[in-house]
């Protein structure tokens, strides 16, 4: 690190360092040292003395208390003392204790009986009040100090009750003086003693006429004091009082020193004066030896310097001998060491310099040589880049263009097969409704499962089409998780029944009624687990629980779990359950269907959803299937879900209409029979034009709207209906049934104003529970 200042300013510093300020510190700590020592000596000495004033004080008090008691004792025991022998009895007793001015006997009236000098016999100044304090207590009472109207002193009065009668000697306290005065010392200006007002009553100097009940001066600045504590009162720049005060306890009076804390402290006034020319001294003839060592030392230090330079220069000639101290030689003889060597060096520094200079030439050539090269090689390769991002923009271009292409496709395939796939599986349904033989019935069924395995196979592919570009949106909506879990039961109540499964539900009664979530996704889940349950189960039970994982604030983790008692898994099958495409029997005689799609496509929905999920399998044992999924709460109140799941009832509705906005004759028919099954009036649109027509002509309860319709689409359509009913304030649900069936679809029926969505080929009981929720 870089130094601001020179070695000599340095070597000063460090001897000031070392010498000055240790002294400097010793001479202060001493001074403290001698000052706390005479504060403590003074300290004691005022105990001392304040101790002894106060017991005389306290004896001035005590004894003539003590002959007023034992008058009281005589007045007891002598009743018939005579009036003219009483009086003088009192003046014996001034006599004896020649401080008491006078003392008078009181009759309970107050009313003087007996006197000591009997020109004052008469009525008393005690008030009736002071009498009745008096008579309460059977000890001497003092009362508060006043001046003498007989001798013009400071007075205070003693008073006791005796048999009907008031003893009251009136005490001269002028004679405290002696007390005060008598106090000697060296330091001490003053010695006082104070009432609890702070009045003079005695004054060792006596320049305080008692008579005019002067306060101390200083009283409000030393009332708060701690007793028997020293304390510093600052008259003016120059002069200082140190205030000793002690409590008088039988008087609750003051008695207090002061002091002047010049003629205190002088003696260390004195001892600071001898020390600070001392240290002075010290200073200066250290400050002027330390300069002669330096300035020594540094002498030669800037011997070498200036050589140093000239050798900087190339000057080797001039000798560096010194005759300093041994040190110094030692360093000039290597510094002749270094000096013959760096001349050396310097010599074989210009040889390899002139070297080098020659092969920098030689090597500037060959890079200007490879140089041009490069040049060439940069500006292939740029070529060859420009030539390559044409050809990836163009691969890019194309593969979006595929990728819109291939989504185009698959709405439409969506739409293409599904629209006749629902008038397959809708006859199929109504045929079935009607009395067939056995032999038909039982053709009709395998055409029903075989559509639904079809339908299936439709949707997986549309899904993992989705997943994979990135493309599924999970929404979040408030729903009802038990109705949410009655529809997806619902779906495989028949097919459970048919292979004599039970079937049941658990909810924790932990769980809300109401959450918010995607329920679309949740219900596609639980139909892949399921189903797969319902497929492997031949026998048994299937058990599908939801349970309380977590709670945290306004969020909650469900677990799921799918319980079944069907043919189980290998162990070393398990990790190819959620590949797409994989089966786990996949040759040519397999015993049950399917894509391989569905636990695929359900393991990135929980994972969308913020979730995990896994398995539990032992084979010919059963399975279960676990996931959780995290969903907002909506309702502060839990509701009890613990209760079994039960089959949905349908619900009658009569005298209420529904319009079928559908454009398929044969969808029409067969959304037709179902809805007059359940004693609905049907008006049937073949198009959005014919909707908003019959719209303004009849009442309508429910709306079903097909999407892809000639002359007006179902979403234009339910624009202007929504239009329509914001200004009248009415609201009629709409239910979208279409064969587009990609996720998106749903979001933007929702978004026009559409209720709730259908897709085709439409289930009986979908449609009968979507018709149910909407119209009641």
């Amino acid at each position: 690190m870089k130094k601001f200042f020179s070695l000599k300013s340095q070597m000063l510093l460090n001897n000031l360092l070392l010498f000055v300020l240790p002294s400097l510190v010793i001479g202060y700590i001493s001074i403290s040292i001698s000052v706390n020592r005479v504060e403590e000596n003074i300290q004691h000495e005022n105990n001392i003395i304040s101790s002894n004033i106060n017991n005389q004080v306290e004896n001035f008090i005590e004894t003539p208390m003590n002959m007023i008691n034992e008058f009281k004792q005589d007045l007891l025991t002598k009743d018939s003392i005579a009036e003219n022998e009483m009086n003088k009895y009192l003046t014996t007793v001034i006599s004896i204790y020649p401080y008491f001015d006078n003392i008078e006997v009181l009759n309970k009236d107050g009313q003087i009986k007996n006197i000591a000098y009997p020109t004052k016999i008469g009525s008393t100044t005690l008030s009736k009040d002071r009498l009745n304090d008096i008579a309460k207590t059977n000890k001497p009472l003092l009362s508060d100090i006043f001046i003498s109207k007989q001798t013009q002193k400071p007075t205070i009065s003693i008073s006791i009750y005796a048999n009907g009668n008031f003893i009251v000697a009136d005490l001269d306290l002028s004679k405290l003086k002696k007390i005060t005065q008598n106090t000697k010392s060296d330091y001490i200006d003053t010695f006082s003693i104070l009432d609890n007002k702070g009045i003079y009553l005695a004054d060792s100097k006596n320049n305080n006429d008692m008579t005019k009940q002067i306060q101390f001066a200083y009283f409000s600045k030393i009332k708060n004091v701690q007793e028997n504590k020293i304390t510093t009162i600052n008259i003016d720049n120059n002069k200082k009082l140190i205030v000793y005060l002690a409590k008088i306890k039988l008087t609750g009076w003051t008695s207090v020193i002061v002091m002047n804390s010049n003629n205190v402290f002088d003696p260390i006034s004195k001892i600071k004066s001898t020390l600070y020319v001392s240290f002075a001294i010290i200073i200066l003839l250290y400050f002027v030896l330390s300069t002669m060592n330096v300035f020594s030392i540094t002498k030669d230090f800037h011997d070498l310097v200036n050589k140093t330079k000239l050798i900087s220069a190339g000057d080797y000639s001039l000798p560096t001998e010194t005759n300093s101290y041994k040190e110094f030689v030692e360093l000039s003889n290597y510094f002749d060491i270094m000096k013959d060597n760096v001349k050396l060096r310097q010599s074989e520094i210009q040889t390899l310099n002139t070297e080098l200079e020659d092969k920098v030439i030689f090597r500037t050539k060959q890079l200007d040589d490879t140089n041009c090269k490069l040049e060439k090689l940069n500006t292939e390769l740029e070529d060859r880049v420009l030539k390559r991002t044409e050809e990836l923009n163009k691969s890019k271009l194309e593969a979006d263009q595929a990728n819109i292409a291939k989504s185009e496709f698959l709405a439409n395939m969506s739409h293409e097969i599904r629209t006749p796939m629902n008038g397959i599986m809708g006859m199929v349904q109504l045929a079935l409704m009607t009395d067939l033989g056995d032999e038909p019935r039982e053709y009709l069924n395998f055409v029903m499962k075989s559509s639904k395995v079809l339908l299936t196979i439709i949707n997986d592919v549309l899904d993992l089409s989705k997943i994979e570009a990135g493309k599924i949106v999970i929404e979040s909506s408030p729903f009802k998780i038990k109705e949410t879990m009655d529809e997806v039961m619902t779906l495989f109540d028949i097919s459970a029944k048919e292979k004599g499964i039970t079937v049941e539900v658990k909810i924790d009664k932990h769980i809300p009624s109401i959450l918010n979530g995607d329920s679309i996704r949740l219900k596609q889940i639980l139909v892949n687990i399921i189903g797969n349950a319902v497929k492997f189960t031949q026998s048994g039970y299937i058990t599908v629980s939801l349970l309380e994982e977590a709670m945290d604030g306004n969020l909650i983790k469900v677990k799921f779990s799918i319980k079944d008692t069907g043919i189980g898994i290998p162990k070393d099958k398990q990790g190819l359950l959620f590949e797409r495409f994989k089966q786990l029997d996949s040759t040519y005689t397999k015993q049950f269907q399917g894509t391989g799609l569905g636990l695929a496509i359900s393991k990135n929905l929980v994972e969308l959803m913020g979730g995990e999920i896994w398995l539990e399998s032992e084979e010919k044992l059963g399975t279960t299937f676990y996931f959780t999924i995290n969903f907002q709460v909506v309702e502060a109140m839990s509701s009890d879900n613990s209760q079994m799941w039960t089959n949905h009832k349908v619900q009658d509705n009569f005298n209420k209409t529904v319009l079928l906005v559908e454009d398929d004759e044969t969808n029409q028919r067969i959304s037709e029979i179902i809805l007059k099954k359940k004693q609905l009036n049907v008006l049937i649109a073949k198009n959005g034009k014919v909707a908003i027509e019959l719209y303004d002509k009849f009442p309508i309860d429910l709306i079903i709207m097909d999407i892809n319709m000639p002359v007006m689409d179902g979403y234009t359509a339910t624009l202007l209906l929504r239009e329509k009913e914001s200004l009248s304030g009415k609201h009629t649900p709409i239910i979208a049934m279409t064969a587009y069936a990609l996720p998106d679809d749903k979001s933007k029926f929702i978004l026009v104003g559409m209720d709730d969505y259908i897709s085709k080929p439409v289930n009986f009981s979908d449609l009968i529970l979507k018709t149910d929720k909407w119209l009641k």
